[in-house]
């Protein structure tokens, strides 16, 4: 049942609660192979996509569990499931449609983690889906796909227009292997002694210890989202976090922490050639994670041979963001207002006008962000088909 169905957990596993929205690659495996039949063809020099049958970050994850969690195994590393990929890799290297160029192009790899976790012993020519960032401007051949949030809540009607009785809410880990990160420290400390001094707000807070809230189940956990305004989303040890998904899915608005990027930085040219102004924020890496000052990417990790940066724009990191506009569903506050301790303020100053709009926003958008298990709604994965026949169109236009 991993990835394919609903989750109504009812205790936090920390092997298995962070890693639950690694399965959106098993769902959208099972949808590309039950299409109809005639999307299916035996011929490889025909076919416009050759998808491979491989749930990369599902064995990464696997083979670190069975080797006992061992440090030298790590599934971000990938390293015990080295012998999979190199078995994989032969096998199609013996395809002549694999040793030709263009066609192997056309092979799809499936790989739903972050681009820092992504193997990089996958061919760097192939189409590969993952969670972002592109590891440069213009790689169109790595499509990005949202996390799975297979909360049992989302997929029951919750986060529509339910009542939203709780001003504020946010989970978050502030501390990981006795390391403390300094911004979401101080953003906890802060909202808990506003909570204490402001009842009438309604403020929920849920601090999460080595991947782990020992106090609540998962389940009421997040559901407790679909019943707030505003849901802050610190960054995270990736550019995009499962957090702001779950949070949007659950309509609740996700609350930013963003300066203004560099002029000209993150353009978004929409359908039919429609370009708006540049992108007012960019998501970082949360420089806490690796304890540097100031704001640093980390050092030293190969993304098909490109270095980390420290700034990633929207269409470099966001899933379909040719199709979504997500400006028009989150809320920016400058990173100050945390360490000046107003960001209360900020939020209570925010126009109904402007929650309601973006809470609609956020009801028009959040289909196509969600993978329905039913399979009889368009949704997430029915987003990354029409990804896949933009991507074929870019490239017959280029012949």
């Amino acid at each position: 049942s991993y990835g394919r169905r609903p989750c109504n957990e009812s205790y936090w596993h920390p092997d298995y609660s962070p890693r639950r929205h690694h399965a959106a690659e098993v769902l959208l495996l099972y949808r590309l192979l039950t299409l109809p039949a005639e999307f299916y063809s035996d011929d490889p020099w025909t076919s416009d996509i050759l998808l491979v049958p491989y749930l990369g970050k599902t064995v990464c994850i696997a083979s670190w569990a069975r080797s006992g969690r061992e440090e030298w195994c790590s599934e971000y590393a990938c390293n015990c499931a080295r012998s999979h990929r190199e078995e994989l890799l032969t096998f199609l290297q013996a395809s002549a449609a694999f040793q030709d160029a263009q066609l192997r192009s056309r092979h799809l790899f499936l790989f739903t983690s972050s681009l820092q976790t992504v193997t990089y012993s996958l061919p760097a020519d192939a189409l590969l889906v993952h969670f972002g960032p592109r590891p440069w401007p213009g790689a169109s051949n790595h499509i990005l796909v949202p996390p799975l949030v297979d909360a049992h809540h989302v997929h029951h009607g919750s986060g529509d227009d339910g009542q939203r009785d709780v001003f504020l809410f946010l989970a978050m880990g502030i501390e990981r292997q006795n390391v403390n990160f300094r911004f979401r420290m101080q953003l906890f400390d802060y909202l808990e002694k506003e909570c204490k001094k402001r009842p009438e707000l309604n403020i929920k807070l849920l601090p999460i210890m080595e991947r782990t809230a020992l106090h609540q189940a998962p389940s009421s956990t997040w559901a407790t989202i679909s019943r707030a305004v505003f849901c802050p989303v610190p960054a995270g040890d990736n550019p995009v976090t499962v957090r702001f998904f779950r949070v949007l899915l659950s309509g609740c608005i996700p609350v930013i922490f963003a300066e203004e990027p560099a002029a000209g930085k993150g353009l978004l040219c929409r359908a039919k050639d429609r370009c708006r102004s540049p992108m007012l924020w960019e998501w970082k890496f949360a420089s806490d994670f690796y304890t540097r000052e100031p704001w640093e990417p980390p050092p030293n990790i190969p993304l098909l041979n490109q270095p980390m940066r420290l700034n990633y724009s929207i269409s470099e990191s966001m899933p379909f963001s040719t199709e979504i506009n997500y400006e028009e569903m989150v809320l920016l506050v400058d990173p100050s207002a945390v360490w000046s301790e107003t960001l209360l303020s900020v939020l209570e100053r925010v126009p109904q006008k402007v929650i309601s709009r973006k809470q609609a926003a956020i009801r028009r958008y959040r289909e196509r962000l969600r993978y329905d298990f039913s399979g009889e709604q368009a949704d997430a994965s029915t987003m990354l088909l029409e990804e896949l026949c933009r991507h074929k169109l870019a490239q017959q236009a280029q012949l």
